[in-house]
């Protein structure tokens, strides 16, 4: 069964309720175990995905970007691209730091 992902986007908005920026998930759609999946070919289709639609900036308006994504993929060489790494979080959950390998 071939892994597919799926990018949840969500608002993030400051206290006066203004669009701050974006909280991205990207989450498995079907019911595959992470570690079964050949992440590599998975994420180069993903971004590629991205790049033709206008990339991360476009995506995310250049706002910063808050990104959560299955530990597999949490490395600097599949993190979204962006013109300025100042306005990328990364969510670790604690599914990672009960994870002694990673």
């Amino acid at each position: 069964m071939q892994a597919q992902l799926f990018l949840n986007k969500q608002p993030v908005l400051d206290s006066k309720q203004a669009l701050y920026g974006y909280h991205l998930s990207l989450e498995l759609v079907n019911d595959v175990d992470p570690a079964t999946v050949e992440w590599e070919s998975v994420m180069k289709a993903f971004c590629e995905d991205i790049a033709e639609q206008d990339g991360m900036e476009g995506l995310t308006a250049h706002k910063p970007i808050f990104y959560k994504a299955p530990l597999e993929v949490i490395s600097p060489d599949w993190l979204p691209k962006v013109d300025d790494i100042a306005n990328l979080t990364v969510e670790v959950g604690l599914d990672v730091l009960k994870n002694k390998a990673a």
